[in-house]
């Protein structure tokens, strides 16, 4: 017989997410006051008094100025305490490792950037990872470190914190990343599949949560992935690798892909696609502008476009028409309401965004196609490690008796 679920909750489960509530309400409304959570989540004024006074002993809290709030009274807000908690955000790309030192509310403190040589494999990649966090870890001082989030290219395999395969850097396959970093750390390490982690940071930093229900966020840096983000939940799939849109295949008899698959749609519509298409396209076309360039980089493909060279311009309208219709089927899929598309084609403004409405406008009907905001990125900082600070600060949130705990015992 299979063993029902356990739906009960006792008082001290209670306490938790009456706690985790309070916390991510000031996240998210910083300098609200007691009476406005109370009203918000329809909890009493004694318990929120009580959580608040508890958030605040433990540091993750404090007062704020006085503000005039309901009938003209004077009232007290409460935001995040920023000054000692800190959070480890990092990212690794096929060439290079990323990590920053963060606050809570997501404010960086420091960032550095270690390249990767694919020739010297995936333990010299990982001993590249130690070193950056080991680093960070050194800025931090004597502030307390909660936890390190590590963004991963996909697929990834979330429960067991393995890569699946890394398309053009073999040899992650079957290696525990997490298990790797938690020998060196401690059980403060967390591993997200990168795309996952940029969504997160766009319902968070990017301030989509204010109009969206159900966000897509793109990310297109050197492979494809999405991050679908549900009234600000992830979703993630039976594994962890829903999202993973580069390796849906637009073309089945279409160009190999090394996940073993034929017609990805990331040998479509990634830079490194728009540049190959770009070397083999000038043989012919001597008298485009981007010929003048020695070295082909998207940025000049991207000027040359906006100054009117036919050429690029049709280079980047094809990428963004090949990304189309691969939304189209997330569209159909997730039927999200907002559409936010990575940084890498932002500089080509209109000549892009243009290109990926033209499809949708043909293939969708109007009552689905008017109801969807296609955009690109606000963030500037790096989107995976902003991403990868939030979904740590969630789990965090999500257990505060974790944190309170340290400072019981004057961690």
């Amino acid at each position: 017989m299979t063993e029902s679920p356990k739906l009960g909750k006792n008082l001290l489960d209670i306490q938790e997410l009456n706690r985790s509530l309070v916390l991510n309400i000031i996240r998210a409304s910083p300098n609200c006051s007691r009476s406005q959570i109370a009203k918000s989540t329809e909890l009493k004024q004694a318990t929120i008094t009580k959580i608040a006074n508890d958030l605040i002993e433990a540091g993750l809290v404090l007062e704020t100025d006085l503000f005039k709030g309901e009938r003209g009274r004077r009232s007290i807000g409460l935001a995040l305490n920023t000054a000692r908690y800190r959070i480890i955000g990092v990212r690794l790309m096929r060439t290079q490792v990323l990590a920053g030192l963060y606050d809570i509310a997501g404010t960086e403190y420091h960032f550095i950037k270690e390249n990767i040589d694919i020739a010297q494999g995936v333990d010299r990649a990982i001993e590249k990872m130690n070193t950056t966090i080991r680093a960070m870890m050194d800025y931090a001082g004597d502030d307390d470190v909660l936890g390190i989030g590590v963004g991963l290219p996909g697929p990834f395999l979330k429960d067991e914190g393995i890569i699946a395969v890394m398309a053009d850097f073999p040899g992650w396959e079957g290696r525990s990343i997490r298990k790797a970093l938690e020998q060196e750390f401690g059980e403060i390490v967390y591993t997200e599949f990168d795309a996952h982690a940029s969504g997160h940071a766009e319902w968070w930093f990017g301030k989509k949560r204010e109009y969206s229900k159900i966000l897509l966020s793109v990310s297109m840096e050197e492979g494809l992935g999405a991050g679908l983000v549900v009234q600000g939940k992830v979703f993630y799939g039976s594994q962890g690798i829903a999202g993973n849109i580069g390796h849906v295949s637009i073309n089945h008899k279409g160009i190999p892909c090394s996940c073993g698959n034929r017609g990805c749609l990331r040998n479509y519509c990634i830079e490194r696609a728009v540049l190959k298409r770009a070397r083999e396209g000038l043989s012919s076309r001597r008298e485009s502008r981007l010929s003048r360039h020695s070295v082909l980089r998207l940025e000049n493909i991207i000027n040359c476009a906006l100054e009117g060279d036919s050429f690029s311009a049709a280079l980047i309208r094809e990428a963004g028409t090949y990304l189309g219709y691969g939304l189209m089927n997330t569209i159909y899929a997730y039927n999200p309401d907002t559409i936010i598309l990575s940084r890498l084609f932002a500089a080509a403004g209109d000549i892009y965004l243009d290109s990926i409405r033209k499809v949708f406008k043909k293939r969708l009907p109007p009552i689905l196609f008017e109801q969807i905001r296609l955009e690109f990125s606000s963030i500037t900082q790096d989107p995976v490690i902003l991403g990868m600070v939030s979904l740590v600060t969630d789990r965090l949130f999500m257990t505060p008796s974790y944190i309170l705990g340290l400072k019981a015992n004057g961690v």
